[in-house]
């Protein structure tokens, strides 16, 4: 046999065998004995094939049987649940094994008791100490991801710059805005009453409402704090609005809630502001004024970005707009806004104030009219009708100022304490709020490390850090699984980077650290199994062949008769009369036992007991995020999040599809001697689009490309886990060790020139060809047959050009420049073809770039 890569000898008799077999005449070999035997042996194989093809279907699925290729049973799918526990609950839970989460009618049942722990973790700390460097990196919490590379080099800068409270007010989103990307990775707001930090939500930042602002003698402020691989002078630094500008409405001193009738135009219910886009907000209110409008009453308008140079436009339904005045703000006193064309526009000496306690920036509405008393009837409804057509612009600071903190200098936002660590060891800190001991405490990890990186698992206590025990799933993180944590007694809080608690200490390898990925770590993770356990009871009735039906698909039975185990096989045609044996049918969930002839038949009045698992097969296969549902949750148990698509639910093959898999079977006999055994034996594995094979000394290391939508699809761990229990013993001897990685994913950048045809839209045109050239890159349903690119084989020069002339709006292709992205080089097209790329090299769509003109 050959090996694995050497294909030559098994390429050329599997191309004799198929031009014998299809009275191919243009195949001959030079050898005319080797001739003469490949006939003799498609002879021999043509009859095989037409006296199997006239046995039913379950007599030929019945002799593979017997040939020791067997019909893989219906599994239920796998998949890792993070549950949400109430920072409230006053103390740790124990989960036992068998909680319920569902998605729909599909429900997953965990596999593990843990003791799970109250309001998750509150921060992450990435120290670096051979370069004196300290990251916040929070949103590895968030399962955003933390890639090493992109991580700055160790010099770096603290800067504080200050706002007035005019320009940043609590509870007011804005977005920072840097000419040149800052590198920092940490910003914190201080106030009156502390330094807190500061976390993007959606992209904007908010400083938090019960923070008071700082005085002297230039008015109120406050200060943000940031740390920065390079200076940041104030002229490029600078604070842009939040998308949300008006958000404050009173009737007098009343302010109007969501549940007040607001209308949109006067055609229906809607909600108080309507945004549809970033820089235009509509409301229209119902009666502000009172019904009837009362002579006096006054509407405030309000919101901290509500900025000079904003438009309004007003409408009135049921009253005159004559009866009404206008008024701002200047910082002393309200003044007259001028009204023209139904338009108003805020002057430049606007000033934010207090209305009702809240501080903003506001215009007031002053009915002035007569008072008109309501006739016998009700009185009819009126509607004031706004459209604010809203001021960009950002602000500078009032001033910045920087620290070099070298690399020596102090650790931002205080001195890095004494860690303990060696300069060659890296750590991840993780914060809980409050200590406790016992476990296991589960942590799941997702990501992957060229090598074994974990060294060891402290935890604070007041005499420093200590190490615990702890069980390891992830091959000390080289891939994803469960770090199952055993906290001492002795675990105690303490105040590390300016807060304070209970922290737990990954120590890793720092060189390798670097050539690492971490894609999350979860608290309170779980794996969990797709399916219902159920029990069954029943007495024999003495007679032969008697039946019990389970509810389909089921798996994972077992089977007593008065206490005894009897053995569960496929068919019961080979077994005698005294064997303990009963047949399942999986699919129909249906169990018999034997005739006396073929089985035993338990004795009249015995107890049947049967457990088994009922499952829903390949329907079980749910996209990552599915899983909502805690069914019958315990107390503080708030929610779950699906961190990873469930894999490996299988429901009963069709016998045809069976039939021309299992010769397969006789073939390698489950043993991945060659490529085409290896691609056998995981082809029938869900959620495997393909894969490559490379042995390094006696590694295996194998790529492998997830079925997903992802333009970037990493390997779950329930699908390496499916992997390694396909290939457990099924390697040579000469193969000690199997390595699987996801696919090298090299983005692919694109900047276009299109002539556009005559009429057609700039803008969705454009829109058009992106979306074309990011389908046509997606590594798994790309390329123009949307199959996606084999390993190794990226699109031609020549295939944008054709994949752009495609598209009916476009009449040709100016200019064109394609590159790849390798790590953090540029490596262009070069005379047309592709450059020289990694092993395992795949394509994903990267930055885009098209620019469109007409002629």
């Amino acid at each position: 046999m050959s090996l694995l890569l050497d294909r030559d000898l098994r390429s050329l008799l599997l191309q004799a065998l198929g031009a014998a077999l299809g009275r191919d005449p243009s195949w001959s070999p030079r050898d005319p004995v080797l001739g003469g035997i490949l006939e003799f042996l498609a002879r021999r194989l043509e009859e095989a094939r037409e006296a199997s093809e006239a046995l039913p279907s379950k007599v030929l699925l019945h002799l593979y049987s017997l040939l020791g290729v067997g019909v893989p049973d219906p599994e239920p799918a796998r998949t890792v649940v993070a549950l949400r526990i109430s920072e409230h609950a006053p103390e740790p839970l124990v989960l036992e094994r068998g909680l319920a989460v569902a998605a729909g009618e599909i429900s997953f049942e965990t596999e593990e008791e843990i003791l799970a722990l109250p309001g998750g973790f509150s921060a992450a700390y990435l120290y670096l100490p051979g370069e004196n460097y300290v990251a916040e990196v929070g949103t590895i919490l968030r399962g955003e991801g933390l890639d090493p590379e992109d991580l700055p080099p160790g010099r770096r800068f603290a800067f504080r710059v200050r706002f007035s409270r005019e320009i940043l007010s609590p509870g007011q989103r804005f977005a920072l805005q840097f000419t040149e990307p800052p590198g920092g990775l940490a910003l914190f707001a201080e106030g009156k009453n502390g330094r807190r930090p500061l976390r993007p939500e959606k992209g904007y930042f908010s400083l938090p409402r019960d923070l008071l602002p700082l005085e002297d003698t230039r008015g109120k402020y406050f200060y943000l704090y940031g740390e920065s691989t390079h200076p940041v002078p104030g002229e490029e630094f600078f604070l842009l609005p939040g998308p949300r500008r008006i958000t404050h409405i009173f009737c007098g001193d009343r302010p109007l809630e969501p549940e007040e009738p607001l209308f949109l135009g006067a055609l229906g219910l809607g909600p108080r502001i309507y945004a549809p886009e970033e820089a235009q907000e509509h409301l229209a209110l119902r009666n502000p004024l009172g019904q009837p409008p009362l002579p006096g009453a006054s509407l405030y308008l309000g919101g901290f970005w509500l900025l000079p140079g904003t438009r309004c436009r007003i409408e009135t339904h049921g009253i005159r707009l004559a009866d009404l005045s206008w008024e701002y703000f200047d910082g002393e006193t309200w003044k007259t806004l001028s009204l023209r064309n139904r338009e108003i526009l805020l002057p430049g000496d606007l000033a934010p104030t207090e209305v009702n306690r809240v501080w903003a920036r506001w215009i007031r509405i002053r009915y002035q009219g007569p008072f008109v008393p309501p006739d016998e009837g009700r009185s009819p409804d009126y509607y004031l009708s706004f459209s604010f057509f809203l001021a960009g612009g950002s602000f500078s600071p009032e001033e910045i100022q920087i620290s070099n903190l070298g690399e020596k200098g102090d650790s931002f936002p205080q001195k890095a304490p004494e860690h303990g660590l060696s300069p060659k060891e890296a750590a991840l800190y993780l914060r809980l709020e409050n200590p406790c001991s016992g476990g296991p405490v589960s942590l799941y990890f997702a990501g992957e490390a060229p090598e074994e990186i974990l060294q060891r698992v402290e935890v604070s206590t007041a005499s420093g850090f200590r190490a615990v025990s702890f069980r390891d799933t992830t091959r000390r993180l080289r891939g994803p699984g469960f770090l199952y944590l055993y906290l001492p007694e002795d675990f105690s809080p303490r105040t590390l980077f300016g807060e304070e608690g209970a922290w737990v200490r990954l120590v890793l390898r720092g060189e390798v650290f670097r050539r690492s990925r971490i894609e999350g770590l979860y608290l309170n993770a779980l794996p969990v199994r797709e399916g219902e356990g159920l029990r069954f009871l029943s007495r024999s009735t003495g007679q032969p062949g008697q039946t019990l039906q389970l509810k389909p698909l089921a798996g994972r039975v077992r089977v007593q008769v008065n206490g005894r185990s009897w053995r569960v096989v496929d068919d019961l045609r080979p077994f005698g009369p005294g064997d303990e044996v009963v047949e399942l049918d999986p699919e129909e969930g249906r169990l018999r036992f034997g005739d006396g002839v073929h089985g035993a038949i338990p004795k009249r009045g015995a107890v049947i007991q049967v457990d088994y698992l009922s499952h829903h097969g390949d329907r079980g296969n749910l996209p990552a995020g599915s899983l909502q549902e805690v069914v019958s949750p315990p107390p503080f148990v708030e929610g779950v999040h699906q961190i990873e698509a469930a894999v490996g639910g299988r429901t009963r093959v069709p016998p045809e599809t069976l039939l021309e898999q299992l010769p397969a079977g006789l073939r390698h006999r489950y043993r991945a001697l060659t490529r085409n055994d290896l691609e056998d034996l995981l082809s029938q594995i869900e959620g495997i689009k393909r894969l490559l094979p490379e042995i390094l000394g006696s590694t295996l290391l194998l790529y492998v490309l997830p079925r997903a939508e992802d333009p970037s699809p990493r390997i779950s761990r329930g699908l390496e886990e499916r992997i390694r229990e396909r290939l457990a013993g099924a390697l040579p001897l000469t193969l000690g060790d199997l390595e699987i990685r996801d696919p090298v994913y090299v983005p692919v950048e694109v900047k276009a020139r299109l002539i556009l045809e005559p009429g057609v839209s700039l803008r969705r045109a454009l829109s058009l060809a992106q979306d074309k050239l990011r389908n046509f890159l997606h590594p798994v349903q790309g390329n123009f047959d949307r199959q996606g690119f084999p390993f190794g084989q990226f699109p031609y020069f020549s295939d944008f050009y054709r994949l752009l002339h495609q598209i009916p709006a476009i009449r040709a292709v100016k200019e064109l420049e394609v590159s790849v992205r390798v790590g953090k080089e540029t490596r262009p097209y070069l005379q047309g073809h592709p450059p020289v790329l990694p092993r395992g090299a795949l394509p994903t769509p990267g930055e885009i770039l098209l620019e469109g003109e007409t002629e």
